[in-house]
């Protein structure tokens, strides 16, 4: 959370396992609700997608970078919006370009904390139609790193919604505040 702070380690959009008070250890309780590990024999899926791009929108982003890894023959992208997902409207045609050519794009937010919700704002529902994927609440690079396994293992657009929002691992999590963090 900070470049140089000793305290900077904190969980970001999750709850931490447990908080250190007067040299003491405390855990946390919580119902964790991702899929636990169980005793049958363990199934290795480590194929990969390497071609997978990783778009930071900002003012002035071009269609063309998205085109340009169309082009490439790239078979997914992670776009990190602003705010509850959004970016320029110049790029939802592009973006409907990556749908016709069962490409998905995943959307992120470049905020910390909070969900990608694309239907609060007409802009946002234009992205859906042009067949954006919410990421939810997953951080970036943390959709990029389960886009690029998911492409691995399927390459139809609808499957790879679903195992994107999916909770596999506890890479999607219940909304948590700041403040929890700053006591």
């Amino acid at each position: 959370m900070h470049t140089t702070r000793r305290d900077t380690f904190r969980s970001i959009n999750a709850l931490p396992l447990a908080k250190i008070e007067k040299s003491k250890l405390k855990f946390i309780e919580r119902d964790v609700k991702y899929n636990k590990r169980s005793n049958d024999q363990i199934i290795v899926q480590d194929e990969i997608e390497n071609k997978v791009a990783f778009i930071k929108s900002y003012p002035g982003i071009q269609a063309d970078i998205i085109n340009y890894y169309l082009d490439k023959g790239y078979r997914g992208m992670v776009l990190e919006g602003t705010g509850l997902g959004h970016c320029p409207e110049e790029l939802i045609p592009s973006l409907e370009r990556a749908k016709d050519e069962s490409v998905p794009v995943l959307m992120t937010s470049q905020c910390f904390y909070g969900l990608v919700n694309m239907n609060v704002y007409s802009t946002g529902r234009r992205i859906l139609s042009a067949g954006v994927i919410s990421a939810l609440d997953m951080l970036p690079e943390t959709a990029y790193v389960k886009l690029v396994w998911t492409l691995g293992q399927t390459d139809n657009v609808q499957e790879v919604a679903k195992i994107i929002q999916t909770n596999i691992v506890g890479e999607l999590g219940e909304k948590s505040s700041e403040n929890f963090f700053l006591n």
